[in-house]
């Protein structure tokens, strides 16, 4: 699938003890932030540093399109309803809160403050929910280099709240081309594994299928990537964290608002900088169960 690398994390090398350890370091931490705003985008997971390039936004937007246009569904086969290229960049500005001129179409783009606050709003409003009726949650990446430790602290705080956390089955992957993928958990998030290393990867692994066989259907899924595809795709209520060139997952937020939650960083920010994800979510989180 387009976008895919191997992020290289050996399980048994010095550099996947370290990945860990910092993991562990990061859990253990208690944040006392002041100023969220000033903390949010200090952490680089809005504004400019490091953002995608607008030529990599509309470019994405074209291909699916194009697809559209052919008669195929999207990477994801989300169902999704013929648009035009100006209904798909309307709509990823609309959640992205990116640059809204049509003619600015070179340099960096990037999430704004307030498209993230606002989107972060909804999605712990339909995560409280969830923890407050004790049900079930499920948290995958195809992003753990960088969004791990996040995504464990929201699951923490989550179970503190009531929630219960879900991973599939550890199980090989057999069906897929590569060999030796192996779907694994790490942390309680739902990750990819091949030849002992972590992999950052677009693909679904068709794990809408994997979770009707294991005939447990979540409540509610926090994910990302093609991860959120499959959740998506399987019909359970989805926190989606996106990117602004993720345009498949932003326009299933557009055509399915009652279900998935779109909550849109720069997904790069990297192990420490993500953290701020996690503390503002549990600090919403707090104020709503509390």
């Amino acid at each position: 699938m387009d976008g895919e690398e191997v992020f290289e994390l050996d399980f048994v090398s010095d550099s996947f003890d370290l990945f860990a350890k910092e993991i562990i370091t990061l859990l253990q931490h208690d944040a006392h932030i002041e100023n969220f705003d000033e903390y949010i985008t200090n952490s680089c997971l809005v504004g400019p540093p490091g953002a995608h390039s607008r030529e990599n936004i509309l470019g994405n937007i074209k291909k699916l399109v194009t697809k559209q246009q052919s008669g195929k569904d999207g990477d994801y086969d989300l169902c999704l309803p013929k648009m035009s290229f100006d209904e798909m960049f309307n709509a990823a500005i609309k959640i992205c809160g990116n640059n809204s001129d049509p003619n600015y179409t070179e340099g960096e783009d990037f999430v704004s403050l307030k498209a993230f606050k606002d989107g972060l709003q909804k999605a712990v409003s339909a995560a409280a929910e969830t923890a407050k009726n004790h049900g079930t949650i499920f948290i995958g990446s195809g992003h753990t280099e960088s969004l791990l430790a996040a995504y464990a602290l929201m699951g923490k705080n989550l179970v503190q709240k009531g929630a219960r956390l879900y991973n599939p089955a550890i199980q090989i992957l057999s069906s897929l081309e590569r060999k030796n993928v192996w779907l694994s958990s790490f942390c309680a998030v739902t990750t990819a594994t091949q030849d002992n290393r972590i992999i950052h990867t677009h693909e679904d692994f068709n794990l809408d299928k994997i979770i009707e066989n294991e005939k447990v259907k979540p409540d509610l899924a926090i994910a990302d990537h093609g991860i959120a595809g499959a959740t998506i795709r399987a019909g359970i209520p989805t926190i989606a964290i996106v990117d602004t060139n993720d345009i498949e997952l932003l326009m299933a937020c557009k055509v399915y608002p009652d279900r998935v939650f779109p909550i849109p960083i720069h997904d790069n920010a990297g192990l420490k900088r993500s953290r701020a994800l996690a503390y503002y979510f549990n600090h919403l989180l707090n104020k709503v169960c509390n």
